[in-house]
């Protein structure tokens, strides 16, 4: 009877000692993990505001996987530099901003990508926190000249010409802003990378 009880005990113990695998690491990163589940939900988030089907060929997991490294990386460079995390409020006005353009019923929306509010939220949030990134630390130190304007300005009145052949184009001080803006966010790119 003893022994009877010593095997139930040890049966008991083992099944509460068994591991189950919950989620398979899938990059390490210094001592932070990204999860298969974290690349999966990469994906439905993306797919969620880009409003398209959800694919999870290699190709979108390995672009899921690298936004993640970047956000890992971004995240430990944004803590050693101290720069604030967004305000509560700027992700309520991003995410009110997102269900706005999101279709008519936003529950189902999020329901199709098996997606939660808070889970969209967070993301958000992440997405928010990078441009803060961006914008603090590699846009002051981006100057653009006016030679570097005028010389993409030539270039796009050049490719301008030959898709409208028959129409005046706009003038370099029309379209220095939007010429600015292109060469900004090109570098702030580059800078990134």
């Amino acid at each position: 009877m003893v022994r009877a009880i010593a095997i139930f005990v040890l049966l008991a113990l083992s099944s509460l000692t068994r591991a189950e695998t919950l989620d398979r690491v899938a990059i390490s990163i210094d001592r932070a993990v990204i999860t298969e589940q974290q690349i999966d939900e990469e994906l439905r988030v993306t797919a969620f505001l880009n409003n398209a089907p959800l694919v999870r060929d290699a190709a979108a997991r390995r672009a899921a996987a690298q936004r993640l490294i970047e956000q890992s990386l971004v995240d430990r460079d944004m803590a050693s530099s101290r720069i604030p995390a967004p305000a509560p409020a700027d992700v309520a006005t991003y995410f009110n901003q997102v269900r706005a353009a999101a279709p008519s019923n936003f529950a189902s929306a999020l329901a199709r990508y098996d997606l939660t509010e808070d889970i969209l939220q967070q993301h958000l949030a992440a997405q928010l926190a990078l441009l803060r990134f961006i914008e603090i630390r590699f846009r002051p130190a981006l100057g653009i000249s006016d030679s570097e304007i005028e010389t993409a300005y030539q270039h796009e009145i050049a490719d301008w010409k030959t898709t409208h052949p028959d129409a005046q184009p706009p003038s370099l001080d029309a379209a220095r802003d939007q010429i600015r803006n292109t060469l900004v966010a090109a570098r702030t790119d580059q800078a990134l990378d």
